[in-house]
């Protein structure tokens, strides 16, 4: 872990506890003259987290020796849920990378998947909750991350040439020689369908935790008026100057998708919320 790391989860840690691994140690090892060691809590229960499409639009694995699971699509969705949800505990964290062991989880004996922090690769002052919202849905990676040419959001019309070569450069990585066998099995998922289903359901898990969050926040108010009267959100015509385009779906669609999810009010989660 890198000395910028171990600062960030320190913000972090301070701020809520619950979510993050607690940092231990900065100091100096004494071995070749001395090198930095910064330490953090080491959770062996839990395991980390992968994604991937699937036809029916994309699910969670855990990929560990003597614990390898597949989730169903809606423990995964839930899972994406539950992620976001935590993510609005630390407004400036920014570089989430699900992919690259950022968070882990333990399943409970409910099935329910407790999920922690393991670094904080930048921060960022905090937004408004709009640009909160953008900020979640640029850095949580699934197709749109590695399929973006990082101008232009996620082509759901991408020609076959595009994807393909794309594919294989993020596959290569990991795969060497397998890359394109792999790239094409991926085009026909794409071309299925499935990697536009997930980002549709990103987009409405994203904003179903945000209220979520806000229920925890003020049980006893209105999330529902809350999301008008924010200042970001407001009654139509809605005010989003100064939100750029994401990779994920413009900013002015946040209002489109809150219409259609809340037409008489955001239903709450049938996962658990999170708790102070």
């Amino acid at each position: 872990m890198t000395q910028r790391d171990f600062s960030h989860l320190q913000i972090l840690h301070a701020q809520q506890a619950r979510y993050c691994v607690t940092p231990y140690v900065c100091g100096t090892a004494p071995v070749a003259g001395g090198v930095a060691a910064y330490t953090v809590e080491w959770l062996e229960d839990y395991k980390e987290l992968v994604f991937e499409i699937t036809l029916d639009g994309g699910v969670f694995l855990i990929n560990a020796h003597g614990a390898h699971r597949r989730f169903s699509p809606q423990a995964s969705r839930q899972i994406w849920r539950r992620l976001v949800e935590i993510l609005w505990w630390y407004p400036q964290l920014r570089g989430v990378n699900i992919q690259a062991g950022d968070f882990v989880g333990r399943v409970q004996a409910d099935e329910q998947v407790e999920l922690k922090l393991t670094t904080a690769r930048a921060l960022a002052p905090e937004a408004t909750p709009v640009e909160q919202i953008h900020a979640m849905l640029g850095c949580l990676i699934t197709a749109s991350g590695y399929l973006s040419d990082g101008q232009q959001p996620f082509q759901r019309q991408m020609p076959r040439e595009a994807f393909i070569s794309r594919m294989q450069a993020v596959l290569r990585r990991r795969f060497g020689d397998r890359a394109p066998e792999l790239a094409q099995r991926q085009w026909v998922l794409f071309q299925s369908g499935a990697f536009a289903q997930q980002e549709d359901w990103l987009k409405e898990d994203c904003l179903l935790a945000t209220y979520d969050r806000w229920c925890t926040d003020d049980p006893a108010g209105s999330p529902g008026r809350r999301l008008v009267s924010t200042g970001s959100i407001t009654p139509r015509p809605y005010r989003l100057a100064g939100c750029r385009a994401s990779w994920w779906f413009p900013a002015a669609e946040i209002p489109t998708v809150l219409d259609r999810l809340a037409p008489q009010g955001v239903p709450p989660s049938t996962g658990r919320r999170a708790k102070p």
